[in-house]
């Protein structure tokens, strides 16, 4: 028998260094939007119904969201993926704002992405992969 009291992620955790910097870069890139913040924390929230929020967390002590991909041999690989419906201009226009991205990398199932990193040196993926259920 499957349990199936756990229906989906509710929040995503990210540790911070400073907030405002964090805020401003998350609302600024990812275009999300602001929807309680105090001293130590902030929740984030795309415009997308159900989709899951993004909780900063202000600490003196991050720890990189990244992981060794030995099975692809990416020294930093992402944790977490963001959606575009369009790679190329997402990818043109953070590299513009001065982001850190990699180079867009393509699969043969038509599956692409490349890597951001955000002001504490977390990697993220931004990706074509959208996942209706």
């Amino acid at each position: 028998m499957k349990n199936k009291m756990v229906r989906k992620i509710t929040n995503v955790e990210i540790p911070v260094t400073d907030l405002k910097q964090s805020l401003k870069w998350y609302t600024e890139m990812l275009g999300l939007e602001v929807q309680h913040q105090d001293n130590d924390s902030a929740m984030l929230s795309f415009e997308l119904h159900g989709a899951a929020t993004i909780f900063l967390v202000k600490t003196e002590k991050p720890s990189k969201l990244v992981f060794h991909n030995t099975s692809w041999g990416i020294a930093e690989n992402s944790v977490i993926d963001f959606y575009t419906e369009d790679l190329q201009d997402c990818h043109q226009w953070m590299k513009e704002q001065g982001v850190k991205v990699s180079e867009l990398n393509g699969h043969e199932d038509g599956l692409s992405g490349f890597g951001v990193t955000d002001p504490d040196g977390h990697v993220f993926g931004i990706c074509n992969a959208d996942h209706d259920r």
